[in-house]
Order: C-alpha cells, then structure tokens, then sequence
C-alpha cells in the first residue's frame, strides 16, 4: 500500500466555498475533517481547518474524496446549521441534506463507474432513513438534551453519531461498496 495522500483537484462551488481533495488507501475513518484526538494516522486523508465536509469512500478501491464545505470561521457552517434548526420536520430535513450532498458528491469522470452509480442512488437513501436522521441532528442541535440513543445510531447502511470529546456529528450513508459521511462541527 502507498504511504502516501495525494492531493489530486480542488475546486469552487457555489453556493458557498467548496473544495476537495482526494486520498488513496484511506479507511472510511481516515477520510475525514472530524479529526478525534488520538495517535497519528499511517494513511488516509484529513482537512484540519474545515468545520463542515462531505468524504465519499470507495471501500473496494480504499480511495476517498474530501469535499469541505464550511472553513472555521467561514459563515457557510453558521447557515449549514441553520438550515438544519430549520429543517423542522423529516421531510425538509431530507431535503436540506440532499441539497448538501447533490454540492459535494458531483460525479466526476475520473471517478469508478460504482462511485458514479452510488452518488446517483444517494437521494433516496438519505430518504429513506428520515426519521432517524432527524433523531441524531437533534440530538446534536440539543446537546444538553443528548442520550446515547439519540446520538449513536447504527442501522445497516445508515449510521449517525455525535462525537463525545469533539461534538462533530457524523451522518453517514452506505450504497453498496461506497460511504458517503456528512460531517460538521458544533461550532464554526
């Protein structure tokens, strides 16, 4: 395995900033901008300074792609999380996270034909797991209110989790042999 990342194509999006960057051999842990403190990783990929991001992982292939949407003390984090306080039912949360994805999880042509075909099936699998989506983002918006069981869930292809030490939530969504993970701080 390469020992190292490579850092292929960045790029703008609007609305707001958005930029990515590729990994290789990177786990679905190691590809990510919700760093939890701990010992320093052998591979992977990491955006340290985003409070908002999107990583598409190819497990098969151990390629990853970044897509940051919020920098800190970008105000894109500020309406990220407003536009969730305002997603008030499952069904404008849907589209609020479809909306977010559909910014960051573009097909691009270099991409596998799998990574193409699971960021078409992506919209209806945030669908389907609504209502526990909406359970865990309140969980993260109310963190006083937080229980285990609202801020830790796995169900198949949908896990969602709020991180103890940092706060970040951590939504993701599995098709097939790809992970799409959503990932913003509590704080911009």
């Amino acid at each position: 395995m390469l020992k190292a990342i490579a850092a292929v194509a960045f790029w703008v999006a609007l609305p707001g900033w958005t930029f990515s960057a590729y990994g290789e051999d990177a786990s679905r842990e190691k590809c990510t901008c919700d760093v939890e403190h701990g010992p320093v990783q052998e591979h992977g990929a990491v955006v340290n300074n985003a409070t908002a991001c999107w990583s598409t992982v190819d497990v098969q292939r151990e390629w990853c792609q970044i897509t940051v949407q919020a920098l800190e003390g970008d105000p894109q984090h500020d309406a990220i999380i407003s536009q969730f306080t305002r997603a008030d039912d499952p069904e404008r949360l849907v589209g609020v996270l479809q909306n977010l994805a559909a910014l960051s999880t573009t097909a691009d042509k270099e991409q596998a034909p799998e990574v193409a075909k699971a960021k078409a099936e992506l919209p209806a699998v945030i669908k389907s797991f609504d209502k526990l989506a909406q359970t865990c983002i309140d969980g993260f918006l109310k963190p006083s209110e937080n229980k285990e069981e609202r801020t830790n869930i796995d169900e198949g292809a949908f896990a969602c989790r709020v991180g103890k030490e940092t706060g970040w939530l951590r939504l993701s969504y599995r098709v097939g042999e790809v992970q799409f993970v959503f990932m913003i701080a509590p704080n911009g």
